[in-house]
Formats: C-alpha cells, sequence, structure tokens
C-alpha cells in the first residue's frame, strides 16, 4: 500500500519499450478509414429513419469512442508494462517527520566484485553507491558497515557511527578479497544489528552485489531457502534496498585445477602436470595462451579455445632434475576477472620415496621371508637411465618398536603376528602425521589381537574389522580372482583400460574376511564379493590393507601375475600421497603442520611478501583462542598432546611459505587458489534475480543510486508496477469484449474495474474490492432505474395502473 501523503517521482526501467505506445494509434486509424459515411437518398421514408436516428446519436457516439478509448488504453497498457514502470519518493521529503535514520550498508566483497568492464571493478561502483548513500544522509543518521565474504567475519562498522568522513574513511578502505561469498552468515549478522536497534527507530538496509550465481542461488535447497528467510526478516524490519552492480552478463575462462598425477615427484622420473581451463559463458572464449611455469620460469606456452560451458584439460610431462621443494604456476591469458587466470601447484620433489618393509618371518631362506616378494618388487632398476620410485629398507618384527619411523614415508607391515599398545600408538601417530601405512596379513595374523589393538575402539588404523579366514574350498571353482569392477578407485588408475592387466586371472587359496568400517572404500574385491584392498584416511595419512598374503603363501599374485609389481608401486604412491594433500588449499583456509616437542616456532610468508611468526600450539589451547575469537570449535584431533602449527592468514592467492624453527629448519610450500565457483559470472545480468529467491519478499532491486533513493514501489519481485498494470490489462480485455456484446453492462464493469484499481492503490486490493463492488452496485441501481423509472414514470403521467 501506497501512503497518500507520499510524494511521488515516476520512471521506467526500460523506457525504449514506451515506444510500442505508438500502437496505440490503430485503433484510431482503423476508426477514421471505416467509420460509416453520411448519405442521403431522396426517398420520403429516410426523413422518418433519420429523425429517430437523430434521437440516439449522441449515445451512439459516446458508446463509440468510448469503446475506441477502451481499446486505446489496452494497447497503451502492453507497451507500459513491457517498460518496466517504477515509482520511488521525491528528495528531501523522506522521513519529513524528523526521525532520523539508522544505515545498515552491506557490500559484497567476493572474488567475484573484482571483475572489470568499463574501466572500473563491479566493488568500486558499489562502494560508490554506499558512498553517494552516505553522503546523502541528514544530519542525526547513522551508519554501520558489513561486507560479505568467507573468510572473516562480515561486521566493519559493529558500533553505529554518526560522523560521515570516519564513514566515508572505512570504506575507502574496503577492498574486495580473492574469497567466496558467506551469504548466508552476512544476513544472520544484518539480522541480530537489526534486532538489536530500537524498533522506533527507522532502519535502512543497502545491500550492494553482483548477486554472483554461485552465491545467491545456491544448488542446495537448505541453504536457498535460508537465505530467502532472512531476506524476509529483514524485509519485515527494515527497508531492504538491494543493488546489483553485476552489470551485463560476463564470460569468464578460468583455471579451475592444476594437479599432478603424484602429490610427489621423484627426480628423474616425468611427473604428469595436468590443468583444466573451463569457460562460462554462452559464447566461446576465442584464442588464448595457457602457459606453464615451473620455479617461475616458463616452460611452455599453448594456443587454446574452448567453447561454452565446456572444460578442457592440458597436460604437461616434466621432469626434476633436482629435489626439493618446487612451484608450479598455470597462467591464462587476460580478461574481465584476471584474477582468476592464475593456479598454483607446490610439489615436493624427493630423491626416492622411503619405505620400511617389516616382515613377520624374517629367518630361513630369504624367499621365506615374508618380505621377499616386496623386496623384490621395489628393487631399483638396474639400468642407471631408469631410476628407482623407491628405496626400501627391511627389518625384522622385533625392532619395530625401536626405529625411527620419520625417517620414511611409508610403512608396509608383512604377515605381523601380533602388536603391542605402544606399537600401535607409533603406528597411529606415524599415519596421522601423513605417513602411508600399508598392511599385508598371513598365517601368524591373530584376528583378535589386530582387532584389539588396531581397531576402532584403540589406534582406529584397520578400514575393516578381521573376522575368519576363507579358504578356496569354500568356493564352487575352487579358488578365488579379483574383481576389480570399473575400476573407479585411485589404486587401479593404472590398469583402468587394459585388457590383460592380471587382476582377474589372479588366483587367491585364502584370504581373511573383512567387514569395512563407515568411511573405509573398497579399492578390489574378490569374486565372492569380500574385500580384498580396503582403504581409509587417517589424519593427514593413509592405511591400506590387504586382506590375503603380500607373499606367495596364500596366493599366486607374487609369483605368476604380471600385476604384482606394479600394484605394490601404486600401493605405495596412493598410501604417501595423504602426506603432501595437505599441501593445497583455499583462499581463507588454514594452513597447518604437525611438528614435534622440539620445534619452538615457524614463519609464514605470503606471496605478497607479508610475514608471520607462529607458535605450535596444542587442541586445548586451539579451542579455547578460537572461542575467544568467535570462531567456534576447531577440527578435532586425536590427541591433545599433538603440537601444531596453524595459521589462517591465507587470504592472498599463490605460493607460501613455511619455515620451521631449529633444530628441524624444515622448509616447505603450500599452494593457495581462489574458489572456481567464483568465477561463474553467466547469470549476471541487470533486473532482478531469480523471483523464488524474493518470492513474496517486497525488496527492491536497482542498477544505480539516485538521489532519494529509497524505492516504494518498483519493478521487482513481490510487488511491481508491471504485474498490476498486467492484472489492469486483463480487466479492460474483458470489459472490451463485454461492451461490444452488451454496452450497458460492459459500461458497468469498467467503471468496477476503474474504481478497483484506483481504490487499490491508495488504500490495498481489498479495499479496491470493496469499493469496486459498491460502485459497480450503484451504476447497476442507476441504469435499472434509467431503463424501468422512465416507463413508469410515463406510465403515471397518462394515468396507466
Amino acid at each position: 500500500m501506497l501512503p497518500s501523503w507520499t510524494p511521488l517521482a515516476f520512471g521506467f526501467a526500460s523506457p525504449w519499450l514506451l515506444l510500442g505506445a505508438c500502437l496505440a494509434t490503430i485503433p484510431v486509424v482503423l476508426h477514421l478509414l471505416f467509420r460509416r459515411q453520411h448519405r442521403e437518398e431522396p426517398f420520403a421514408a429516410n426523413r422518418f429513419l433519420a429523425e429517430a436516428a437523430r434521437k440516439h446519436s449522441r449515445r451512439l457516439r459516446f458508446q463509440h469512442w468510448l469503446l475506441l478509448v477502451v481499446r486505446m488504453a489496452i494497447l497503451l497498457l502492453v507497451a507500459f508494462s513491457l517498460a518496466r514502470p517504477f515509482v520511488e519518493a521525491l528528495p528531501g521529503d523522506l522521513d519529513s517527520d524528523g526521525t532520523a535514520v539508522h544505515h545498515i550498508l552491506i557490500i559484497d566483497s567476493s572474488l567475484s566484485m573484482r571483475h572489470t568492464a568499463g574501466g572500473s571493478r563491479r566493488f568500486d561502483r558499489g562502494r560508490a553507491i554506499l558512498e553517494k548513500i552516505v553522503t546523502a544522509a541528514r544530519e542525526g543518521d547513522t551508519f554501520r558497515l558489513l561486507t560479505i565474504r568467507a573468510a572473516r567475519p562480515p561486521v566493519i562498522i559493529g558500533q553505529a557511527a554518526g560522523r560521515k568522513p570516519d564513514v566515508l574513511a572505512e570504506l575507502e578502505r574496503l577492498q574486495p578479497t580473492w574469497e567466496a561469498a558467506d551469504v548466508v552468515t552476512a544476513l544472520q549478522s544484518t539480522l541480530s544489528l537489526l534486532d538489536a536497534r530500537e524498533l522506533s527507530e527507522h532502519q535502512r538496509v543497502s545491500l550492494v552485489s553482483d548477486l554472483q550465481p554461485t552465491d545467491w542461488q545456491p544448488e542446495g535447497e537448505s541453504v536457498h531457502s535460508r537465505i530467502h528467510t532472512l531476506l524476509a526478516a529483514i524485509a519485515s524490519k527494515a527497508d531492504l534496498v538491494v543493488y546489483d552492480v553485476g552489470g551485463s552478463a560476463a564470460a569468464n575462462s578460468t583455471i579451475v585445477d592444476l594437479q599432478s598425477d603424484s602429490p610427489v615427484a621423484v627426480t628423474g622420473i616425468p611427473v604428469v602436470l595436468r590443468a583444466t581451463v573451463k569457460h562460462f559463458g554462452t559464447s566461446g572464449a576465442g584464442e588464448r595462451q595457457i602457459e606453464l611455469h615451473v620455479d617461475d620460469r616458463l616452460v611452455s606456452r599453448r594456443p587454446i579455445s574452448v567453447a561454452a560451458g565446456r572444460s578442457i584439460d592440458f597436460e604437461w610431462s616434466h621432469r626434476f632434475a633436482t629435489g626439493g621443494e618446487h612451484r608450479v604456476e598455470a597462467r591464462l591469458g587476460g580478461d574481465g576477472l584476471a584474477d582468476d587466470n592464475r593456479r598454483f601447484l607446490s610439489l615436493p620433489v624427493r630423491d626416492r620415496l622411503q619405505v620400511l618393509l617389516v616382515g613377520g618371518r624374517y629367518v630361513g631362506r630369504p624367499e621365506d621371508a615374508a618380505t621377499f616378494y616386496l623386496e623384490t618388487a621395489l628393487a631399483p632398476d638396474p639400468d642407471p637411465a631408469r631410476p628407482g620410485l623407491v628405496e626400501a629398507t627391511t627389518i625384522p618384527e622385533r625392532r619395530l618398536a625401536t626405529e625411527d619411523l620419520g625417517r620414511y614415508d611409508c610403512l608396509v607391515l608383512s604377515d605381523i603376528g601380533r602388536l603391542v599398545r605402544s606399537e600401535a600408538d607409533r603406528l597411529a601417530r606415524f599415519v596421522a602425521d601423513g605417513g602411508g601405512l600399508i598392511l599385508g596379513l598371513g598365517d601368524t595374523v591373530d584376528p583378535g589381537s589386530w582387532n584389539q589393538q588396531l581397531g576402532n575402539t584403540s589406534a582406529g588404523l584397520l578400514p575393516g574389522r578381521l573376522d575368519r579366514i576363507v579358504e578356496a574350498s569354500d568356493s564352487t571353482s575352487g579358488a578365488f580372482v579379483f574383481d576389480p569392477g570399473n575400476y573407479t578407485h585411485p589404486v587401479l588408475g593404472e590398469f583402468r583400460g587394459l585388457a590383460d592387466n592380471g587382476l582377474a586371472t589372479t588366483v587367491t587359496i585364502r584370504y581373511l574376511r573383512t567387514r569395512p568400517h563407515p568411511g573405509s572404500n573398497v579399492a578390489l574385491a574378490f569374486d565372492s564379493g569380500d574385500p580384498a584392498i580396503l582403504t581409509r584416511r587417517m589424519g593427514h595419512g593413509r592405511v591400506v590393507l590387504v586382506t590375503t598374503s603380500l607373499d606367495d603363501r596364500w596366493t599366486t599374485w607374487p609369483v605368476l601375475s604380471a600385476s604384482y609389481l606394479p600394484m605394490v608401486h601404486e600401493l605405495i604412491r596412493f598410501a604417501v600421497s595423504g602426506r603432501w594433500s595437505a599441501r593445497q588449499r583455499q583462499v581463507g583456509e588454514p594452513i597447518f603442520r604437525r611438528v614435534d616437542a622440539t620445534t619452538s616456532a615457524g614463519t609464514l610468508t605470503g606471496p605478497d611478501g607479508s610475514s608471520h611468526s607462529l607458535d605450535p600450539t596444542t587442541p586445548r589451547e586451539r579451542t579455547a583462542r578460537a572461542r575467544r575469537a568467535g570462531a567456534g570449535h576447531p577440527e578435532k584431533r586425536d590427541e591433545e598432546s599433538v603440537r601444531e602449527i596453524a595459521s589462517d592468514e591465507t587470504l592472498v592467492p599463490g605460493i607460501y611459505r613455511l619455515e620451521l624453527g631449529p633444530p628441524s629448519r624444515v622448509i616447505e610450500l603450500f599452494s593457495v587458489n581462489i574458489d572456481p565457483a567464483e568465477s561463474d559470472l553467466s547469470a549476471s545480468s541487470p533486473g532482478p534475480p531469480p523471483t523464488d529467491l524474493l518470492s513474496g519478499i517486497d525488496v527492491p532491486i536497482r542498477v544505480r543510486w539516485q538521489p532519494g533513493d529509497v524505492p516504494v514501489l518498483s519493478d521487482h519481485p513481490g510487488n511491481p508496477l508491471s504485474r498490476r498494470a498486467l492484472a489492469i490489462l486483463l480487466g479492460l480485455l474483458m470489459v472490451e469484449l463485454i461492451m461490444a456484446w452488451r454496452f450497458r453492462v460492459g459500461t458497468i464493469c469498467l467503471a468496477v474495474l476503474v474504481t478497483t484499481a484506483l481504490a487499490g492503490w491508495w488504500g490495498g486490493w481489498l479495499s479496491g474490492g470493496v469499493a469496486g463492488l459498491l460502485a459497480g452496485g450503484l451504476f447497476a441501481a442507476r441504469d435499472w432505474r434509467n431503463r424501468y423509472g422512465r416507463h413508469r414514470r410515463a406510465a403515471q403521467t397518462h394515468g396507466q395502473p
């Protein structure tokens, strides 16, 4: 409802469509072309007809002209509706009662707001709108400022500020981030600030955003519903105005992924580097260039062309000559959002992967040892031109308790009978710190002891609960073979597409039936359906359980199958991949590393040159710090004694350098990349966002600021003038048909329609409906009186009863 005292300014969001009003001349032209011409015929009877027609000519002309006006109004309303009219309050008349206004200013500072078009960024255009709102505010108005971002709290000015220069200075300091947008948190904070103010105070919320589809049109129904609920709650407590600074739909290409085929490379062995480029938009990206840089040195440049809405992969094979920490970067030719045209990868390169083999049978002939076939599979190639991937060290079971596990990347236990609690705890710490653990079974394994020491109730290492031994006699075919299924697990990637890979022909005569725990994955199964290889993630490391033996006691795998040697290497590669998986982060995600008790401090240096000193903390200290900062509970760790260096100062994409203090003096590189979901600019366009998001909410959507820019009615979901005009248009179509059929009835319907529209505008649709019914009743009564009352009066005049 529009208050009657509100001065109005009128305009159109699409004024060029008003040219359609010229169509209203069509009924006039038709009327003039086909109107009846007066013609006189010299016939005596025509005098009587002319006299009779003259009596009704005025009424007929009125009917024709009124019908012509209705038809012209129909065409005018079509053009009026398409032009998207709006009505807003005039400057100087807002809050004429002198009430101070509390402004809550919200600006989207996510990555998509860095998009540049016409020489200016979306963020700069949005900030200019808020600066104009502050400048035009009256003395006594107060302000609060929030940003929409994901890695930091949204509130910038939490206490109401009355000094305009201070607010303008804070706006000037704001810059767009490289983060995603947490819309829900920003709206929740806004609602909390509104609830904290006095109800009698006039409050306005000005929200500036590009309405990026990933942020404002989330796929999750619960998040979408939550945003709608929060917007409705804010609109019920304040005047909410949304400014869309997205501009026209923008095509954009980005590097959505950069990875290697292994999280760690080995010197001398080629590693495959793969970049994925995606193009968002309705038209192709055209000819572009993609570059690969290794350690800040250009090593490759290729032309690319990506179709609209498609992705394309690029692969390079690179051989590292030296070990250590290396930087990899993919760069794409510039566009409107240059910040997502770079992707980073930190890649540690080792001279060899250090693998420790622990055998339960380490006596007798070498081939009788539980680790014999593992040693053979991991033995270095005699050809110096083909360096090996690993360097294996073999120890007996009794040395496991004293061996320095920190020297190794992966541990392989083959047919270990029992493990004591201290050994299980050492293994758990090794895996949690990023080490890989491969468990092979055999005759000496005690399932009860393994379940007790390594199961979920203790160390939590086993991917499943060991049950009982299954013999070949239990199979109808007399033996078991592997069933790789669809080769979906990463361990089987090397065998995918190879018809004679040896997996399906491997014969197993015995295995230990295992029931997978929740969170475990079956990498390979037997044809009986029982798991053959199970994997599990624990901390930063991975555990692999082979439910048969790794020697020839239970299977012909190491003797007769060509798949044994590559499978052993793939299992080791997969097991150790967890150690370096935490090296790749997104903007805002913390960088963390476990350290031992001797490490005193660390230093994190960002790509912008900023440096932060870090002190090791325990989970208890991190929880207390997070509570003081209001950040909730950090990730739960498995032990209270674990010390960890962590930092969330990862707000700039690039390569970060972590240097641990003495005595370790370790230097590690971490890559931080943007969230590629923010690169989708295809749905940004002038006008309102999807109607379902603002359905039923009176929220104006503007594209620019104007003096007194607090619209009362505008073309937006919830209360558009276009819809009102279309409703009147439909009514006029019905009225025109009725008037052409029976003019008197049509005139009454026209009176009802006009009265309802006018009363509905000023007093609401309920009042308009009541007024329309009253007007219709009055016109019907008047018409009945004119038609029948005249005859009654004439009869009374002539003395008829």
